[in-house]
């Protein structure tokens, strides 16, 4: 697993896309998906009418090769629902050891208090090996702002 912390603007969304240029291939599934969206799709999923059923989805981003997820946000408030469903995607990799990259500007505190100390624990694990922390400390792009 690999997790990008930074504020704002420092590019963690650069190198996630970088990653899925450089790991791509003829026989590899990699999938990039932004949090919001991913959650909303699931969501909508359950609608009699929706274009994909929960399983399909979920199955497309679990059994992905590599997963990329965008935007772990670390403001607001998560319905149990939607805690459950990053607890679910980003354990099952983490104890399968298939890869994932997971770009938040949050921290230890945020992420547990919004998402869940489970989900804190498995991103921000430094010591086992499973995961490579990286805190990118460049300024925005957009502002030249370092966000502390």
């Amino acid at each position: 697993g690999l997790t990008l912390l930074g504020g704002p603007g420092c590019g963690k969304t650069h190198v996630l896309e970088a990653i899925a240029h450089a790991v791509r291939g003829p026989k590899k599934a990699v999938r990039y998906v932004f949090v919001p969206d991913f959650l909303a799709r699931l969501r909508a999923s359950f609608d009699p009418e929706a274009e994909a059923r929960y399983e399909e989805l979920w199955d497309s981003w679990a059994e992905a090769d590599v997963l990329l997820l965008d935007d772990l946000m670390d403001s607001g408030k998560q319905t149990p629902w939607s805690v459950g469903q990053m607890e679910r995607i980003i354990d099952g990799r983490y104890r399968r050891g298939v890869p994932y990259a997971v770009a938040t500007n949050g921290t230890f505190e945020t992420i547990a208090q919004i998402w869940g100390k489970r989900v804190a624990d498995r991103l921000l694990d430094s010591h086992s090996g499973a995961v490579r922390v990286v805190f990118c400390a460049a300024p925005s792009y957009r502002t030249g702002r370092t966000w502390q």
